[in-house]
């Protein structure tokens, strides 16, 4: 009897095995490995970059010190900016937001002012220079980058407006109001909207140093 010599450049899975079931699933591991890889890089890979939201409105509104302060004057640095109304009796709304801005305040050491300036913009007619500078020393803010920002009526709506920030009144010292926060870049975008009250600090400081390119 003779033997048939197998052929030498025949491999394992050539001619009659390569629609064997050992074929078809080493190729499954195969492409399922590499699927897996793919998205584990592209989840642990950390983004280098905010998209942008929309160009942020202009404005002009007083500080506390009845300063004029723009959005053009801040180009060049970035800027959070929270709506809020001094008379919000709501631990976890108007209140929340400003202790949180006071520990990003804290937290961003020798940028604040320098390359973060904080901004909290009344709704409420209520709401003076004064009032507002009241406000701010109840919370600890360091004025120097935090500013307490009102104005006339219609000024104030129509920043209001442009923000997306709806505001209805509840009698006479009580509002329902959207409950947003901005990030804005240094050249005038918005790169974050926070809505509501779930937002966390860290979040922030952690967009904030994408835009510093400190990520």
């Amino acid at each position: 009897m003779s033997s048939e010599e197998p052929d030498p450049e025949q491999g394992p899975f050539d001619d009659e095995d390569k629609g064997s079931p050992l074929r078809i699933l080493i190729s499954i591991v195969v492409v399922l490995l590499l699927v897996s890889t793919i998205i584990y890089i592209s989840m642990s890979t950390p983004k280098t970059d905010l998209p942008i939201v929309r160009e942020a409105p202009p404005f002009t509104l007083i500080n506390q010190d009845n300063e004029n302060v723009s959005l053009s004057q801040l180009e060049g640095k970035v800027v959070l900016i929270g709506f809020i109304f001094t008379r919000c009796p709501e631990p976890t709304m108007c209140q929340w937001i400003t202790r949180n801005f006071k520990e990003i305040q804290d937290d961003l050491g020798s940028r604040f002012g320098e390359e973060v300036v904080l901004i909290t913009m009344s709704f409420d007619p209520y709401d003076t220079p004064e009032i507002m500078k009241t406000y701010g020393e109840v919370f600890g803010a360091d004025f120097s980058g935090w500013h307490f920002l009102t104005g006339d009526n219609a000024t104030v709506d129509a920043v209001m407006d442009s923000y997306g920030v709806v505001v209805i009144p509840e009698g006479d010292d009580e509002f329902t109001h959207s409950m947003i926060s901005v990030l804005i870049d240094q050249n005038g975008d918005i790169k974050k909207e926070y809505w509501g009250n779930e937002w966390r600090v860290e979040t922030v400081l952690g967009h904030i140093d994408l835009l510093l390119g400190e990520e």
